[in-house]
C-alpha cells in the first residue's frame, strides 16, 4: 500500500450514456408482475416494470441474466444450514450462542422482479482495470496492487468502481441484481446450492477463517491471499454461470443502506458461514480494501 495515496477527486464518475429505459404503458400488468425495487441506475425507487426484451448475444465476458424473480434472505434451512457454520467457524474463540441469532435479519422475504441484464462474469481483474488509465481515460490509479493482473481489482473505493463501469458502458450491479446473479430464482444458500463450502478437503471457492479479532486467510484452499479471478470458477459458478459470487473478493454494490454503501458477498478473509449469497457489509462509500472488489453489468436496453 502507498504510504500517502492522493485523495479521490470529489468529482462524481460521469453520468451513464443511456437512460434507464421507461416502462411502456402498452404492456398489461399481469398477475406474475412484481413491483422491481431498488433495480437500475434509479435504485431506490418503486415501479412497475416489465422490462425491455433481452437480447440473446451477452457482451464479451459477460452473462445474460434473463428477467425473473429474487427471494431475499434465508429459507429456514439456509439459515438453520448458517448458524450451524457459524458454530463451526467460531468454535473456541467465542461462545457459539451468538449464532443462534445473529442472521435473524436475513429472513426470507416476499419475492421481487428483476429486470434482465448482464453481468461479468468474473470479478474485474487488476490487469482490466489499468488497462482504463492506459488507453488515456480518467480510472484513479489503484490504492494497492497485486503481483499478477488476473488477480481482481482492490484497492478501489465505490466511486472508482462506478467510473470504471461507465467507461465500459454499465454500472455496478445493485445489491438486488447481484443477489438474483447469485442465487437464481431458489433461495440457495451459496451459488452452487446447498453444499459446503469445504467437503471432504476440497475447498469450492478462496475463503478465509474467523479469527478474535476477523478474519484471515485459509491457504489450504490454495490461495495466501486474493486469487485469480478464474480461481474456483468449474466448482463455485452460480445457476446462470456467474463465478467467485461467493469467496475471493468482496463486492461493491449502487445499493446505499441505513447511510452507507452496500457490498455483496463474502471474500478471502471471511470464514465459510459469511459465503452465503445474503451477506452484506455497511461500508463508508471511501472505503478500500485487499478483499474488496467489483464487477459491472450492463442494462437489457443498453444492447
Amino acid at each position: 500500500v502507498p504510504d500517502a495515496a492522493p485523495p479521490v477527486p470529489d468529482a462524481a464518475p460521469p453520468p451513464l450514456d443511456a437512460a434507464p429505459p421507461e416502462p411502456d404503458a402498452a404492456l398489461a400488468l399481469d398477475a406474475t408482475t412484481l413491483p422491481v425495487v431498488a433495480v437500475g441506475p434509479d435504485a431506490g425507487q418503486t415501479e412497475w416494470m416489465v422490462g425491455p426484451p433481452m437480447p440473446a448475444d451477452a457482451p464479451e465476458g459477460m452473462v445474460r441474466i434473463p428477467a425473473g424473480h429474487v427471494t431475499p434472505g434465508l429459507s429456514a434451512a439456509g439459515l438453520a444450514l448458517t448458524v450451524a457454520q457459524c458454530k463451526t467457524d467460531v468454535l473456541g474463540m467465542r461462545s457459539t450462542n451468538w449464532c443462534d441469532a445473529a442472521f435473524d435479519a436475513e429472513a426470507a422475504g416476499e419475492p421481487i422482479a428483476v429486470a434482465g441484464f448482464f453481468i461479468d462474469a468474473l470479478e474485474v481483474s487488476q490487469s482490466q482495470y489499468i488497462d482504463c488509465r492506459e488507453k488515456g481515460h480518467d480510472c484513479y490509479p489503484l490504492y494497492l496492487t497485486w503481483e499478477l493482473g488476473d488477480q481482481p481489482a482492490t484497492g478501489v473505493k465505490r466511486a472508482m468502481a462506478e467510473y470504471f463501469c461507465a467507461w465500459r458502458g454499465g454500472r455496478l450491479p445493485t445489491a438486488l441484481e447481484w443477489l438474483y446473479a447469485a442465487r437464481g430464482g431458489d433461495v440457495r444458500t451459496y451459488p452452487w446450492g446447498e453444499a459446503p463450502v469445504v467437503e471432504g478437503g476440497v475447498h469450492r471457492t478462496n475463503i478465509g477463517k474467523a479469527g478474535v479479532r476477523g478474519g484471515f486467510s485459509e491457504r489450504a484452499d490454495g490461495h495466501k491471499y486474493a486469487g485469480p479471478v478464474t480461481a474456483f470458477a468449474d466448482r463455485n459458478a452460480s445457476p446462470f454461470g456467474v463465478a467467485n459470487l461467493s469467496g475471493n473478493v468482496r463486492e461493491w454494490t449502487s445499493t446505499d443502506a441505513d447511510g452507507k454503501a452496500v457490498a455483496m458477498g463474502g471474500g478471502w478473509r471471511d470464514a465459510p458461514h459469511d459465503q452465503r449469497v445474503t451477506k452484506r457489509d455497511l461500508l463508508v462509500p471511501t472505503d478500500f480494501a485487499n478483499d474488496l472488489g467489483f464487477r459491472c453489468v450492463i442494462d437489457a436496453a443498453a444492447r
